[in-house]
């Protein structure tokens, strides 16, 4: 016999000794009253029961009854998800009947947790006693972890407006609990603030109903025309009910779709001309068309010509270049004043600075302002004048050097007597003029005007024609 078992003995030996004949007698007739343990697999949804068998050691030719209840141990009948239904009642055995069961409900769950148990306790007996008053319920945890983990996205950026990289967060499996999880982007390469920014920043809650095992987390890619080498950011999952979390960080890509465009000038010669001024138009040119606005800014550098001084061979100038969407050809009109100096060719510089939306590739156009100025020389003339006095023909023998117009006046003392306007070429020419009036001594004055602007002069005395 144990030893804890020895006092309680005593004192029922004691007990059985000082009773009446008859009622230890009578105690020792009835039945007695057991339960047994019981486990039970608790399923995802609804319910299962936990049959508890009450026994009676032996036929009874009474009605044998006793109550029962149940009692929560880390199981619990109330709350929200409860684990069981509690449940309180009588069980009766009929004369002769030895069993009977008890049924309890246990509620499925999708929970991940360890094995739960209640009681059911016997009490209250009739025409029997209790040998063992309490059987354990024993839940058996039957679901495993559920995780959640979140893939990886690549999506290509656009021009202008935005695009979705949509981020899928997977739940391992279905349950039927929900199952919430925190989310917020992160930079990486790729920047939510600042400008322009490459992504807009999110937070925010993904929420699985019973049930689903997929949603989604839509992250808004800005578009740009910038020429960029491929950028990151990242959403980062948190903070779950119910799951755990297994791939905690989803990568976005954003691919860049930008053609490397460039900005470059061209070369110009323009005729300076005498007066006022005309324009040299440098041509500016996008390699290809944007979809977004393309700046560039430009500023004149002399050379040989200054735009300076007095007088300045040009205009000088800066400014900006702006492309529309779609444009790839535009000018810079730079002003060359005209004069009349003989001078070389002379030149300056359209540079090309700070662009937006491209790159400089060829940075520097050159105008050449072509000088159009001939130096006048001196027109060599000559002549001979010949009369002949029967038909009055002053007939004159003419030398240039280059064409020329020409004055000719017949002079007499201090009189012109007559004048003529003609035109010669170069070389030798002879012209006869209707001149009645001349008389031999009289003089012939020629002045000569050529193309060029080159002047002369000469006079011969009018011989008479032998």
């Amino acid at each position: 016999m144990p030893p804890l078992c020895l006092a309680a003995c005593a004192a029922l030996a004691g007990a059985l000794a000082l009773a009446p004949a008859g009622a230890a007698a009578r105690q020792d007739a009835l039945p007695s009253v057991s339960i047994s343990d019981v486990s039970v697999t608790e399923g995802d949804a609804g319910s299962t029961p936990a049959t508890f068998t009450v026994t009676l050691s032996g036929p009874s030719t009474a009605t044998v009854t006793v109550r029962y209840s149940t009692r929560d141990g880390s199981a619990r009948a109330s709350g929200s998800p409860r684990d069981y239904n509690g449940l309180s009642g009588q069980v009766t055995f009929a004369p002769g009947e030895t069993s009977t069961t008890v049924s309890i409900s246990v509620q499925g769950d999708s929970l991940v947790e360890p094995d739960e148990s209640f009681g059911v306790i016997l009490s209250s007996p009739v025409n029997a006693t209790i040998a063992d008053a309490a059987g354990v319920g024993t839940i058996v945890n039957d679901d495993v972890a559920r995780t959640l983990s979140i893939a990886d996205v690549r999506v290509t950026e656009g021009d202008t407006g935005s695009l979705p990289a949509t981020f899928t967060v997977t739940l391992s499996g279905p349950t039927t609990a929900t199952v919430t999880a925190r989310f917020a982007t992160h930079d990486g390469s790729a920047r939510a603030s600042g400008s322009p920014r490459d992504y807009n920043g999110y937070s925010g809650q993904v929420t699985f109903a019973p049930g689903e095992t997929s949603k989604t987390v839509n992250v808004y890619v800005q578009g740009d025309t910038e020429v960029e080498p491929e950028e990151t950011f990242y959403v980062v999952l948190s903070q779950p009910t119910n799951a755990t979390i297994d791939k905690s960080a989803g990568n976005g890509v954003i691919v860049d779709n930008d053609v490397a465009r460039t900005l470059a000038i061209g070369d110009v010669r323009v005729q300076e001309g005498d007066t006022g001024s005309l324009p040299a138009a440098f041509p500016v040119t996008l390699s290809v068309a944007s979809t977004a606005t393309v700046t560039v800014r430009f500023s004149t550098r002399d050379g040989s010509a200054r735009a300076s001084g007095s007088p300045r061979d040009y205009n000088g100038l800066s400014g900006q270049v702006t492309f529309a969407p779609g444009e790839t050809a535009k000018a810079v009109n730079v002003y060359v004043q005209g004069d009349t100096a003989i001078e070389s060719d002379e030149s300056f510089f359209v540079v090309l600075g700070q662009a937006s939306g491209a790159t400089v590739t060829g940075g520097t156009g050159t105008g050449v302002i072509a000088n159009d100025d001939v130096a006048v020389t001196t027109l060599s003339v000559t002549v001979e004048a010949l009369l002949d006095a029967k038909t009055g023909s002053l007939g004159l023998r003419l030398g240039a050097s280059v064409p020329a117009r020409l004055l000719i006046r017949l002079v007499r003392g201090k009189t012109t007597v007559a004048s003529w306007r003609r035109d010669v070429v170069a070389g030798k020419s002879t012209l006869s003029l209707s001149a009645r009036t001349a008389k031999a001594g009289d003089v012939v004055q020629i002045a000569a005007k050529g193309r060029d602007g080159a002047t002369g002069s000469a006079e011969a005395t009018v011989a008479a024609a032998p």
